[in-house]
């Protein structure tokens, strides 16, 4: 056997092990999500968790702004990034979410976005380099800190938010709304941010749908770390730009970099003023 057909099959033994790697890591963290799913709000029930700075001194969370939050007003954002059209499913989603969402609804495309632009708080100027989906992530952060209101994927409601809306308005230690996290859902992360993650999932609210209100301490460190990452990537994103769903080779942030990874970790910080309801469900399966 030559030495070129040695190497070979030694790479290929090398990638199988790899393979078969990450096969039993989704397994077990498949197991890991049906077992916590059941066990984890037992032992560390909502309402539980209290925020502790010194656990998180390497991460975002150790650091609060202070912000003043402000009147919440009862309309719907979603978001169409990209000079794409919609596809039919899509654009019969957005007529089901008009139609059943209770609350008006503003699209936000690339037309009419510099009317909602904040004098004195442009868009990032690495905005037109990120993907189209993360510019949505981003749009999330930006109008819910500076504008509240609701938002929600455009994707069909299962229920309407009017009645919602208004208990949220009413309930002025309300700062976020949305609805219950599955365990599944969490953007991952290691040591000990992770680790109550996902024992507090239980208090955690989702993102793909949800009510906010504007200028609270928690929209406004959103905003922050999404806008930090951008700035610490900006030259890369420059040279790499994202493309549709950040498919372009070197574009710097994975799937969940600028959304469930912030999001996720200040809804925990702020638990207390999450609310959980599956009133904000909607269909995440009929559409594309």
């Amino acid at each position: 056997m030559n030495r070129n057909t040695l190497r070979e099959r030694a790479q290929e033994a090398k990638h199988a092990g790899f393979v078969a790697k990450r096969k039993v890591i989704r397994l077990v963290r498949r197991a890991h999500n049906r077992v916590g799913q059941q066990v984890y709000p037992l032992l560390h029930p909502a309402g539980s968790y209290e925020f502790d700075p010194m656990r998180y001194r390497r991460s975002f969370l150790y650091t609060t702004l202070d912000a003043t939050p402000g009147p919440f007003v009862p309309r719907v954002f979603t978001f169409w990034t990209g000079d794409n059209d919609m596809s039919t499913r899509r654009r019969i989603s957005l007529e089901r979410l008009r139609a059943d969402i209770g609350l008006e609804v503003v699209l936000i495309t690339p037309d009419n976005l510099a009317e909602w632009v904040v004098p004195g708080h442009p868009l990032h100027p690495s905005y037109q380099h990120l993907s189209l989906v993360h510019r949505s992530d981003y749009l999330r952060a930006y109008f819910f800190h500076h504008h509240g209101g609701g938002y929600c994927d455009v994707k069909r409601p299962l229920h309407s938010w009017a009645e919602a809306a208004r208990e949220f308005a009413a309930d002025n230690e309300a700062w976020y709304a949305g609805s219950p996290m599955q365990l599944s859902w969490l953007g991952w992360y290691a040591g000990p941010l992770g680790q109550d993650l996902r024992r507090n999932f239980a208090g955690l609210a989702c993102n793909g749908a949800g009510l906010a209100r504007p200028t609270t301490p928690l929209s406004a460190e959103w905003l922050h770390e999404v806008e930090r990452r951008m700035t610490a990537w900006q030259d890369r994103l420059a040279a790499y730009p994202g493309g549709v769903r950040g498919e372009t080779d070197g574009y710097p942030f994975s799937w969940n970099d600028l959304l469930n990874r912030v999001h996720h970790p200040l809804s925990m910080k702020y638990a207390r003023h999450v609310r959980r309801s599956a009133v904000f469900d909607i269909d995440v399966l009929d559409y594309d």
